[in-house]
């Protein structure tokens, strides 16, 4: 049975419309739901010609085990970053702040208001060269959900601020920019601040510039399952971004969460892990 991607623009979303996943499309409808029925919100964000996309979608979103998860636990939404360029510019910044680095695919989880609290890029399914799978991230994100919700409200308070002291980086960076300069129009950009909120339009909701300051803070470790300790302990403070994608990269025994993913670099590299189709890929 098709799911509602079927009738997406987007080639890359239709790619998934015949997952066992109750996909939705970035909508209105999908938040309601996830309030109604108080779920937290499952964000994948990919693009068509990224492979490792389609790793993770072969390996959990065609599993009926990993879909029934999503299905029961989470609401599931998918999104084109080449039809959304602003929701992947703001999420981004969630694997980024925790220390993993970026890239395709970005798995993020979110509140039923679009607040993020826990994000990264490719899972395997299960748990794999000592880190976690997908299906325990689900079941782990799920119980903090249901039984330690003040402990997932911290830390969306602490990703708040990082955005907060991102932007004001980002403006007196700007403000560097010009000061000795003689006369200067007013930036369109200037005193625009990121708010995490929701637009179901079809158009750019987040400012288009992209941060990459370091802002110093601690991520609250109890949302972070026993299982994750082994990997995020060194990233208990947020580094530049610049730095993220370039520690991410080794072997599959010590690479951070981001083993695998298409990184930020604008193409499709890829790291040393290995796919379940047998690929092992070169260090860009």
């Amino acid at each position: 049975m098709r799911n509602r991607l079927a009738t997406e623009t987007s080639p890359y979303l239709r790619q998934h419309a015949e997952n066992p996943v109750d996909w939705y499309p970035w909508c209105e409808e999908a938040f309601r739901r996830a309030r109604d029925e108080d779920k937290p919100v499952l964000l994948s964000v990919g693009y068509a010609a990224c492979h490792w996309c389609h790793v993770m979608a072969h390996e959990s979103f065609e599993n009926p085990r990993i879909a029934g998860l999503m299905n029961e636990r989470f609401i599931s939404i998918k999104v084109d970053r080449q039809e959304r360029p602003d929701l992947d510019e703001v999420y981004q910044k969630i694997p980024q702040m925790m220390g993993q680095g970026g890239g395709w695919p970005l798995t993020v989880f979110l509140t039923p208001q679009g607040e993020p609290f826990f994000g990264g890029t490719y899972f395997a399914p299960d748990d794999r060269y000592g880190r976690p799978g997908l299906a325990r991230v689900l079941l782990s994100l799920s119980e903090a959900w249901m039984h330690r919700r003040q402990e997932l409200r911290d830390t969306i308070e602490q990703f708040q601020q990082g955005f907060r002291q991102l932007d004001d980086a980002d403006l007196r960076r700007e403000t560097a920019e010009v000061e000795d300069l003689p006369a200067q129009t007013p930036s369109p950009s200037r005193g625009i601040r990121i708010r995490l909120t929701v637009d179901w339009a079809q158009r750019p909701s987040f400012p288009t510039h992209a941060p990459t300051t370091s802002c110093c803070a601690s991520i609250n470790e109890l949302v972070i399952p026993r299982c994750m300790k082994r990997w995020s302990a060194r990233s208990t403070a947020w580094r530049p971004a610049a730095s993220m994608t370039s520690s991410a990269v080794g072997s599959p025994a010590t690479v951070s969460m981001n083993a695998g993913p298409c990184l930020t670099s604008k193409r499709c590299s890829m790291t040393t892990a290995s796919s379940s189709h047998g690929k092992r890929t070169p260090i860009a």
